[in-house]
């Protein structure tokens, strides 16, 4: 019996599906939305204080918890986007697979046909 190699055409790829892959693309929209309404609020918050609107002490205040809300943000959507590139990765496997699938059963092992027939594709 020959052993499959992890690279070779007939290997058949993990398909366990994570947490992480429940992301949309909407949620990185979301993120950025959220990003630009904020560095807004940062622009308002020095239009005020330049014009005498507000104090020194709320200027501070109000911008370093937007600051702090901005950071939080970029940072998720950094996530998001490792995420979704993570997804890509394993949709080129799944395409990959399915193009291959014929020759994986006429001459896989024994192995990589029970591996075929236990995918869970739901």
């Amino acid at each position: 019996m020959r052993k499959s190699k992890q690279n070779s055409p007939l290997s058949v790829p993990d398909f366990t599906p994570s947490n992480q892959e429940d992301v949309t693309f909407g949620d990185l929209k979301i993120y950025s939305s959220e990003i630009k309404k904020l560095e807004n609020k940062l622009i308002k918050i020095s239009d005020k204080f330049i014009e005498d609107e507000i104090s020194s002490i709320e200027y501070k205040t109000l911008k370093s918890r937007t600051e702090e809300k901005l950071f939080e943000m970029r940072q998720k959507q950094s996530e998001l986007t490792r995420t979704i590139s993570n997804l890509n990765i394993k949709l080129e496997k799944c395409t990959d697979f399915v193009q291959n699938i014929s020759k994986i059963w006429g001459s896989g092992t024994l192995v990589e046909k029970i591996k075929v027939t236990k995918i869970d594709v739901s």
